[in-house]
C-alpha cells in the first residue's frame, strides 16, 4: 500500500499533447467529421470522400422533392421546393428528348425502307 501524501493516478501529460487533444475534440463536435490524421494522401481521400457524398446527398435531396412535388405535395422550404422544380423540368426535357430522337429514328427508318423498295 502507497504510503504518504503521493499522488496515486494517471500520468500527467505533456503540454503539446493536451494541446493536440484539444484541437481535435474541438474539430469533431459537430457538421462534417474531420480527418484527425496529418498525412496529405489521406486528407486528400478524405475530401474527396466527403465532396462525392455531400454531391450524393445533394443529388438524392432533389430527387426526393421532385418526386414529392410531382404526387401533389406541399414543400414549405423554398430552396428546396426551387430545386425540386428544378430536377422536375429536367426529367420532363429527358423524357421529350427521348421521345423526340425515337421518332426521329422511326421516320428515318420509313424513309429508308421506301427508298429500299421503291428502287426494286
Amino acid at each position: 500500500m502507497a504510503q504518504g501524501k503521493a499522488l496515486l493516478g494517471r500520468k500527467k501529460k505533456s503540454a503539446g499533447a493536451q494541446l493536440k487533444k484539444k484541437k481535435q475534440k474541438a474539430a469533431t463536435k459537430k457538421g462534417w467529421k474531420t480527418c484527425t490524421t496529418t498525412k496529405q494522401r489521406k486528407l486528400q481521400l478524405a475530401k474527396e470522400d466527403q465532396a462525392v457524398s455531400k454531391s450524393i446527398n445533394a443529388k438524392n435531396e432533389a430527387v426526393m422533392a421532385s418526386r414529392a412535388l410531382q404526387n401533389h405535395g406541399t414543400i414549405v422550404l423554398g430552396d428546396l421546393k426551387k430545386v425540386g422544380k428544378e430536377e422536375l423540368s429536367k426529367q420532363k426535357q429527358a423524357m421529350l428528348k427521348k421521345t423526340d430522337t425515337t421518332k426521329k429514328y422511326v421516320e428515318r427508318a420509313k424513309k429508308e425502307l421506301a427508298k429500299l423498295n421503291g428502287g426494286r
